[in-house]
């Protein structure tokens, strides 16, 4: 399987790394490392996302000379890591060039970094996250700390609406992973209130089905009541009592009162949920 694995060169992305290299020993990867230098505003790009070479109109040397610096950088963690195919530095718009390539490259992943934002940012900036989530139809692995503790990836939880009722949404990447970890599954429903008999087992239907157009023999299911609780609230609960060690969210939408009005519950989950977390 192909990943595109963006990198600031920080310690998280040392995480990410060996986060990767479990993944690989069970599901071999081909990984290209990329790490953007964003260029001035006013330089024009090329259609790649990257500047236009020996612009005369602007003083380019020392995005350049960082450029060269952080290259040496990349080519050390390729030295270290196998499974890396290529590592490369550009300067230029990244999502520009990140959407050039994954028009020119089949990727079934993107892989990178994030940090925990705080209620202010979250109100005064876009995170890198955000806007790489804004524009990609393929699934994003993130991390932001340390998963060394775990040796494996031994339980998957699946956040997902479960709303089709004729065709479930197909996960192939994620099934991938799942029968190449040998992991359990837990799928996990949302629900604002108990619900009653009838309607349990309907959903309960709805998620059999699911799991079993998407190959996952291994599986539990749990509809949860929120109570008052907020999604981020019950996911962080359910990560630790049932020690998931990584999260799958294929489609939700909020069910709560969103306290942070402006930002969907997606991007939400992607900058605050302390897990490993595969988005679709």
């Amino acid at each position: 399987m192909k990943v595109l694995f963006l990198t600031k060169f920080s310690e998280v992305e040392n995480f990410l790394l060996n986060f990767t290299q479990k993944i690989h020993k069970a599901l071999p990867l081909e990984v290209d490392v990329l790490h953007v230098v964003n260029s001035y505003p006013q330089v024009p790009l090329k259609l790649d996302g990257t500047i236009i070479d020996k612009c005369v109109d602007y003083d380019l040397s020392g995005l350049e000379k960082l450029q060269k610096e952080e290259q040496i950088l990349a080519e050390e963690i390729k030295s270290v890591h196998p499974f890396i195919s290529s590592a490369s530095v550009k300067i230029g718009d990244l999502r520009r060039i990140v959407k050039y390539l994954l028009i020119q490259k089949d990727y079934d992943f993107i892989f990178m970094g994030s940090h925990k934002t705080s209620l202010i940012e979250d109100w005064t900036n876009e995170t890198t996250i955000d806007r790489i989530l804004e524009q990609v139809d393929i699934p994003v692995l993130s991390l932001k700390c340390d998963q060394s503790h775990n040796a494996g990836v031994e339980r998957i939880g699946i956040f997902h609406d479960f709303s089709s009722s004729k065709q479930p949404k197909k996960i192939e990447s994620l099934s991938k992973l799942a029968k190449a970890l040998s992991s359990e599954a837990h799928l996990f429903k949302f629900v604002k209130e108990p619900l009653s008999e009838e309607k349990q087992a309907e959903w309960e239907k709805r998620m059999r089905a699911f799991a079993t157009e998407n190959e996952l023999n291994n599986y539990q299911l749990h509809i949860l009541p929120m109570k008052g609780a907020n999604e981020e609230e019950l996911m962080t609960q359910q990560i630790a009592e049932e020690g998931l060690q990584l999260i799958a969210i294929p489609e939700l939408h909020r069910k709560s009162v969103n306290w942070m009005f402006g930002k969907n519950l997606k991007s939400s989950i992607a900058d605050h949920v302390l897990a490993p977390l595969l988005i679709y």
